[in-house]
């Protein structure tokens, strides 16, 4: 509340004289008043203390009754779940009214072919593995990315100086690889290269003494590993050789997502609410996910938390929200991978991704 304050202080002086000069009665003379000018302090005016207006809570989409949806991973349950386990985790499927069962994947699993088929709602996957199940008719719609840089690249002993696709051609590494990795295949067809190549078969102990193998590898864990045996090893991401594309993304048939809308929504903003709060505080999400999967490793959960927080941020998420994509980098990998003829039929990029239900 504004205050004036306004002094006006108006002094009148009368003074009276008596004569000295004559016992008798002398004659009065009257001095003149005397008038003092009004002096008006300033206007102070106090700060005025303007409350910010709260913020508007954010809306979140609550499903009128609850609905069970179901939701197959592409490997063994780990952080690379992080937004589906810490949704399940932290309540934010059930305070939007859904029971979500999730069921989870593993060698020899094709989670796109489940959702095809009705088996399961949704699934997650490569963004590559995403496009390979379009071309084959698979009408998939992919509404969140976990990683906004793919953890998937090649791991190299950090005494070869590697870091770089360059590095290891120069030094004719051995890959050792899974066949049919996407990001490696358009590498080595868009630079008409030929290194030696072996099965990559899972046992990182090999890899700590062949100096000169560059292993596939996921850098959310296997560095890890490698680690407590002595190893120094360095992560080349597929970016970073070359090739950028989403991972753990997570989708459904067009057909589902067109007749339940509000269940996408409420089961995208519940992922990104879980990745959201796993990147704060990753220790009990990692324990839900051992109660889950008891192979898992505490420590290997924390240690990916690390990476994850790189990993999972870019210029889009920055702009639109975790989860959030582009729709550049759709068309980039599914154009590539027809020109390296491993699509033989092109996907329309723009039909297969959406950020629609992550935004207001």
């Amino acid at each position: 509340m504004r205050k004036l304050m306004v002094i006006t202080s108006v002094i009148m002086i009368a003074v009276f004289v008596l004569s000295a000069c004559s016992p008798a009665e002398p004659p009065t003379v009257e001095e003149p008043v005397v008038e003092e000018p009004v002096v008006e302090e300033p206007v102070v005016e106090e700060p005025v203390s303007e409350e910010p207006e709260p913020e508007p809570a954010e809306e979140k989409t609550v499903l009128p009754e609850m609905t069970t949806v179901s939701i197959l991973t592409d490997w063994w349950h780990s952080t690379d779940y992080a937004a589906l386990m810490g949704a399940d985790y932290h309540g934010f499927f059930a305070e939007r009214n859904l029971d979500v069962e999730i069921r989870q994947g593993g060698p020899g699993i094709r989670p796109a072919n489940d959702v095809v088929t009705g088996q399961v709602d949704f699934a997650n996957a490569l963004a590559e593995n995403v496009i390979l199940a379009e071309s084959a008719g698979g009408e998939l719609i992919t509404f969140f990315a976990t990683y906004q840089i793919s953890p998937m690249g090649l791991m190299v002993h950090e005494e070869t100086g590697a870091t770089s696709f360059q590095d290891i051609i120069d030094q004719d590494m051995t890959v050792r690889i899974f066949p049919g990795q996407v990001f490696w295949e358009v590498l080595k067809c868009e630079n008409d290269i030929e290194l030696e190549e072996i099965m990559y078969d899972g046992v990182l102990s090999t890899w700590v003494t062949e100096m000169n193998w560059a292993d596939q590898a996921f850098a959310t864990t296997n560095p890890y590993h490698v680690m407590q045996e002595g190893a120094n090893p360095v992560h080349i991401s597929a970016t970073q050789l070359g090739f950028r594309s989403y991972a753990t993304t997570y989708f459904t048939t067009r057909e589902f997502a067109e007749e339940n809308p509000l269940v996408v929504r409420a089961f995208a903003e519940a992922l990104r609410d879980g990745l959201a709060a796993f990147l704060e505080d990753p220790a009990p999400v990692v324990e839900h996910i051992i109660s889950m999967n008891e192979d898992f490793i505490f420590e290997v959960g924390i240690f990916a938390a690390d990476v994850m927080r790189e990993l999972t941020v870019s210029e889009t998420t920055d702009e639109l929200g975790l989860g959030a994509m582009d729709g550049a980098v759709w068309s980039d990998v599914a154009s590539r991978m027809y020109a390296c003829g491993i699509i033989d039929v092109e996907v329309d990029a723009d039909a297969i991704w959406t950020n629609d239900f992550l935004l207001p």
